[in-house]
């Protein structure tokens, strides 16, 4: 029976890496994916390139460090430095140590070094979070409180030491022989002894006022007393019992006036005990927050606040006459993010030393500011209104206050997106948002998860436009809105990267560094940077337009541990030398551990060689083309390849003429899904980038110009087999730009 013929034209090349899919799968027809893909670009027309050699940057200098060791790396751009947005600035982070780098004028960042600070507290394994508010630059370290850098006429200042400060809406553990006097029906108790624990409560509960006694006062001038006292004083006259103390249930706030029938002073306001006794107000808790406390120290901070408060009010006799439950989260923020206004903070440690069942959890709770119109503001995370008081008790729209995000433990990162908060954690995926237009207010937002899909890995979480991409153990996950505004995460790996994900190791995907250049479109991911591994470090490329993946191995410069790539970084845009428009993205490049010093690198090196020395060579195994039939033999006399004519000009070598940027393609035909050369199945390599005519020009300064813009090359491609899969290959010093190809399958017409 006679062969027929089947057309294949292959131009656009725009899968991407696809380990996952079935040795049947068909080639789609959104275009061809790759089953292995190494040190190429996916190009917006379809086509693919080999990517530039990574090279230190034009003028680099190696910055020095305190360092050694396997200690971890970050670096932040801090925009709009000081109010001015001319003014942006590089920050890394080695270890404990910060180096601030300025990126106004010029590519080169290594030589503009202008301040260097050292973390005292911290670890050198802690990774900094980093955010800008009203052009302050927030770092959150772990230590007890977040350090503020500002940048005026050049010079860099940074405060430290002021604590994140909430009012007490907690409270302390409150009982008397077992007895709750802080929970339940136990609220409405009055006891007859006064326990420290039930003092502090009170006195935070609008108890911490000294108060004229309106019932024992009759001069102009009354002195004040302590309301506690006043309460459990028996009035007989007035047919009140005392010796009991107020309950948590009990406040003072409704029975303070005045006494319009006082002749001596008819405006002043008087407590009225009496009333307070015989008309409890109900069995819910008082109001409290009266006491505004380190959010993190909270036992030595209540008792440095109930101390200050009798400074104030000495009429205060009833004092806590011993120490409260030291309750303390040790530690300090990891993660600060800007969202409408103000600093939060979050990525809390779990753990709470000396406290008792009222002790928070701090995992759990994001602390945000009050509108920051100034450093000083961006501590103050509590109303400022006193939630006791008769004049101020409310809250306002740019005041301070925390949340607690239900079930969720291990927050790593927060994002702004906007119009929403994203928190992104260990185990799940929520965001806060504001209820209506306005947006976020301390008076109106709501919480909502999104999924329970967890980040292990900060350094992977990348903003995507209105969107976010991050790394947990099992997958790399998108979290964005449905065409229903609905928001929900997709995983990324399935069906595309799955099994390449699934052999790194938990190590490789937990220290992994993300960015993405809003420039070009990417998103980055790097692979094994941490200083111990001696791998080569791996990234992974992810189109959002193609919705593919693709990796570059960047190269060991001769077998050594340096130069090692250890993360990215963002400058200015500059031009991308292959002319695909402008980039924001380096990398920061570690260049020697005896005492670790760095630089900074690009994708810029014209030979195709890492750091000048090694040759990223470029490779990619095509899907496999059966011409929708997987069962009958094939064959195909020839393959039409279409390249890009890369030469540009001529320059002297060694006294000869030769083109500029020249190009290679090798090809290799790999048939019948064969994974080695034992099977017979491989065909031999052969260079398919070749000029259709010798051209030689009049001088060196001459253009390359033969009258073509493509290299079209007709090859006879040997062997037959059930399925074709093609090998593309590069040579050294020579650039491969690839738009596709085309063929004649012949098909056999028996099975």
């Amino acid at each position: 029976m006679s062969r027929q013929a089947a057309p294949v034209e292959i131009n656009k090349f725009i899968g991407g890496l696809n380990t996952d899919a079935s040795p049947l799968s068909p080639t789609p027809e959104t275009g061809m994916f790759a089953l292995e893909m190494e040190n190429y670009i996916l190009n917006i027309d379809g086509s693919i390139r080999r990517r530039l050699g990574l090279d230190y940057e034009t003028g680099w200098q190696s910055v020095s460090t305190n360092k050694a060791g396997d200690v971890v790396f970050n670096s932040f751009k801090w925009e709009n430095a000081g109010g001015a947005p001319e003014n942006n600035i590089l920050v890394v982070q080695i270890g404990r140590l910060l180096k601030f780098f300025l990126l106004n004028g010029g590519e080169t960042v290594s030589n503009k070094l202008i301040f260097t600070h050292e973390l005292g507290f911290t670890t050198d394994s802690t990774t900094f979070s980093f955010c800008v508010a009203d052009g302050v630059l927030v770092v959150a370290s772990n230590e007890p409180y977040p350090i503020f850098y500002e940048y005026k006429n050049g010079t860099i200042t940074f405060s430290a030491g002021v604590t994140l400060k909430i009012r007490d809406f907690f409270g302390v553990e409150d009982k008397i022989n077992g007895f709750d006097l802080y929970g339940g029906s136990g609220v409405q108790a009055r006891p007859t002894v006064l326990t420290n624990p039930h003092l502090y409560n009170l006195r935070n509960q609008s108890w911490g006022i000294s108060r004229i006694d309106g019932e024992n006062s009759s001069d102009g001038t009354p002195a004040p007393n302590d309301p506690v006292n006043i309460f459990a004083v028996p009035h007989a006259a007035l047919n009140k019992p005392g010796g009991t103390f107020p309950s948590n249930s009990d406040t003072t706030t409704p029975f303070v006036y005045a006494d319009p029938e006082n002749a001596s002073n008819r405006t002043i306001n008087r407590f009225w005990a009496t009333d307070a006794v015989n008309n409890p107000l109900g069995n819910t808790k008082a109001p409290n927050g009266y006491f505004i406390i380190d959010a993190l120290n909270r036992g030595a901070s209540r008792l440095a606040q109930e101390a200050a408060n009798r400074g104030i009010y000495p009429a205060l006799n009833n004092h806590i006459v011993s120490v409260l439950p030291e309750d303390r989260t040790p530690g300090g923020p990891t993660v600060v993010a800007e969202f409408a206004g103000r600093v939060f903070y979050a990525g809390f440690s779990g753990e709470v030393i000396g406290g008792d069942t009222l002790s928070p959890r701090m995992s759990s709770y994001v602390l945000f500011s009050q509108v920051a119109h100034s450093v000083n503001d961006m501590t103050l995370c509590y109303p400022a209104g006193d939630p006791t008081s008769m004049e101020s008790p409310d809250t306002v729209d740019t005041d301070g206050g925390f949340v607690r995000i239900n079930g969720a433990f291990g927050i790593k990162k927060m994002v702004n997106l906007g119009s929403s908060l994203m928190i992104i954690a260990q185990n799940g995926v929520w965001r806060i948002m504001g209820t209506d237009d306005n947006g976020f207010t301390a008076t109106r937002y709501i919480v909502e998860k999104v999924s329970d899909r967890g980040c292990t890995s900060p350094g992977s979480v990348i903003v995507i436009e209105n969107t976010v991409a991050y790394w947990g153990d099992d997958g790399i996950y998108h979290a964005r809105q449905d065409q229903f505004g609905a928001w929900g995460v997709q995983d990324m790996t399935v069906g595309k990267i799955e099994k390449f994900f699934k052999n790194l190791s938990t190590d490789e995907k937990r220290n992994v560094q993300g960015s993405y250049d809003s420039f070009d479109g990417k998103v980055r991911w790097l692979i094994n940077t941490k200083l111990s591994n001696t791998k080569e470090v791996i990234e992974l490329v992810y189109d959002p337009m193609f919705q593919a993946f693709y990796t570059n191995r960047i190269k060991k410069a001769n077998s050594l541990q340096y130069p090692k790539v250890m993360g990215y970084y963002k400058g200015i845009a500059y031009s991308d030398l292959q002319g695909e428009g402008l980039k924001e993205v380096g990398y920061v490049v570690a260049t020697g551990n005896n005492n670790i010093s760095f630089t900074f690198a690009k994708y810029k090196n014209p030979l195709f060689k890492d750091w000048n020395l090694v040759d990223a060579s470029a490779y990619t195994v095509t899907s496999y083309l059966s011409a929708g039939d997987f069962q009958r033999d094939k064959s195909i006399p020839y393959l039409t390849i279409f390249l890009n004519k890369t030469e540009t000009g001529f320059q002297e070598v060694n006294g000869d003429i030769v083109p500029v940027n020249p190009s290679s393609c090798i090809i290799q035909s790999l048939w019948e899904w064969a994974n080695s050369a034992n099977s017979g199945k491989w065909g031999r390599p052969f260079q398919a980038y070749r000029h259709g005519r010798v051209w030689f020009p009049a001088n060196v300064a001459s253009k390359f110009d033969n009258g073509d813009s493509l290299v079209v090359t007709k090859n006879k491609l040997r062997g037959n087999g059930r399925v074709l899969s093609v090998k593309f290959s590069t040579e050294p010093e020579k650039d491969f730009h690839l738009f596709g190809w085309s063929l004649i399958m012949s098909v056999a017409g028996n099975v």
